[in-house]
């Protein structure tokens, strides 16, 4: 999967990966909504680390995947412009 993500996205393959592993084929969903957003995280050496979050659609998930994509591609063409992007700005 990470092969096919890295032939989609130019330069994809030196992102720096979080060493937490994560699970697949769930089917999560919320109570309120879909959460499309993202936060900051501080690391270990001091840096921050942006994540985009996408999930919650449930078993609704190719229905809402067009949509949920189109947010997270804008909310990533905002972080690119403003790399210090305060998430209040949003």
């Amino acid at each position: 999967m990470q092969d096919r993500c890295n032939k989609f996205v130019p330069g994809l393959e030196n992102a720096e990966l979080d060493p937490v592993p994560f699970a697949q084929g769930l089917h999560p969903f919320r109570d309120t909504n879909v959460r499309v957003d993202w936060e900051q995280q501080l690391r270990a050496d001091g840096t921050h680390s942006r994540i985009i979050h996408s999930y919650g659609q449930g078993r609704s998930g190719f229905t809402l995947s067009f949509g949920c994509a189109a947010d997270v591609l804008e909310l990533l063409s905002e972080l690119e412009k403003s790399p210090y992007l305060e998430r209040a700005n949003l």
